[in-house]
């Protein structure tokens, strides 16, 4: 569930980039957004990544690396998983 949660988070920013947000003007200090309309704006990208999550099939990678005192790579493990839509039903 994390996973998916970072991933949302993530892809937020991605798909959140809308022809909806007017390109802000350095100069023009009416277009500046100020921060409630950012999370407004970022919740609202992110709903719309959530709802998309029901129309596709994806595969998830997690990632695990563990460090040694040197900062190299002592191990690492990854788990992959395929999400599948079956009748409208999300299953890995």
């Amino acid at each position: 569930m994390q996973v998916i949660l970072v991933m949302l988070a993530a892809s937020s920013a991605l798909f959140g980039q809308t022809a909806e947000i007017p390109p802000v003007n350095p100069l023009n200090h009416a277009s500046i957004l100020d921060a409630p309309q950012i999370v407004e704006l970022s919740v609202a990208a992110t709903e719309r990544n959530w709802q998309a999550l029901d129309h596709y099939t994806y595969i998830e990678r997690d990632k695990d690396r563990r460090l040694d005192s040197q900062g190299q790579v002592k191990s690492e493990d990854a788990e992959v998983t395929k999400v599948v839509l079956v009748n409208g039903a999300r299953f890995e």
